[in-house]
Parts: structure tokens; C-alpha cells; sequence
């Protein structure tokens, strides 16, 4: 695999969130924007919301902290020659988690960097409306 696509990312995030535990969207509309991925833990109910981006973090950042509004946990996806130290904290700063995308020998693959935060900021009508479309999938 010689280039990535945000396309290509979603297979191995899931593996990051396995079905057994969570189901997941894609693309979903939210306040004129999209979120790649939103991720519901079935046990607990809470949202989890993650921005792709292969290169570009400060706009995965900004989507990502837009998210806050409806998921309790927000996290950007990026491959991992974009990641260093000082974005981990740039980003982090803003509640926002990290999970880092790399090419190895049996193709990509997602790896937890650093945790989300709770922020507090979830707009109770906001989750509601996200969860109740998990209802309609179902």
C-alpha cells in the first residue's frame, strides 16, 4: 500500500473498537460538517467520535473538538509520521485523543497513543439525536 486514504483508515480504527463491544457509523452528518466515524460502546452508551486525517492534524484537531459537542470521547486518526510529541500535546490540550495509523508488512494498522479526555461539553441533545440513528440502523 504506497498511499493511504482516510478510506483506507476505517478498517484497522475498528479493530480499535471491535464489534463485539461497539457498533459504529460512517460519515456522519453533524452541524454542516461530517464525522468519519462515530463509534457507540454498547455497554456504556457513550459516543465516541474520530476525525481521519492522513497528514492534516490542525484540521483533524478542529473537527474533532467540534465533535465534543455530541461524544463523550473525541479523537483524531493520523498516520503516524505525522505524530510527534509536541501535535500528541497540542492536541491532547483539547481533550482530544490520538490513534496512529502505520504501514507494516501485513498492510495498515491503528494503534491507541494517547487517551481521550472527558470535557464536559456534551450537548445532551446533540448525543441523543447521534445515538437514535445507531436506533435506526438497527
Amino acid at each position: 500500500m504506497t498511499s493511504v486514504t482516510e478510506r483506507d483508515m476505517v478498517a484497522p480504527l475498528l479493530r480499535v473498537f471491535p464489534p463485539g463491544r461497539y457498533t459504529h457509523l460512517e460519515q456522519v452528518p453533524f452541524n454542516g460538517k461530517v464525522i468519519d466515524v462515530l463509534v457507540l460502546d454498547k455497554k456504556t452508551r457513550r459516543l465516541i467520535a474520530v476525525e481521519l486525517k492522513v497528514d492534516r492534524w490542525r484540521k483533524a484537531l478542529q473537527q474533532a473538538a467540534a465533535c465534543q459537542l455530541c461524544a463523550t470521547h473525541t479523537y483524531v486518526g493520523l498516520m503516524d509520521g505525522v505524530i510527534s510529541d509536541e501535535r500528541v500535546e497540542a492536541i491532547t490540550r483539547h481533550g482530544v485523543g490520538v490513534i496512529g495509523f502505520c504501514v507494516g508488512t501485513n498492510g495498515l494498522f491503528a494503534k491507541l497513543v494517547r487517551p481521550a479526555r472527558v470535557t464536559g461539553l456534551v450537548n445532551g441533545a446533540y448525543s441523543g439525536r447521534m445515538r437514535r440513528l445507531f436506533e435506526a440502523e438497527n
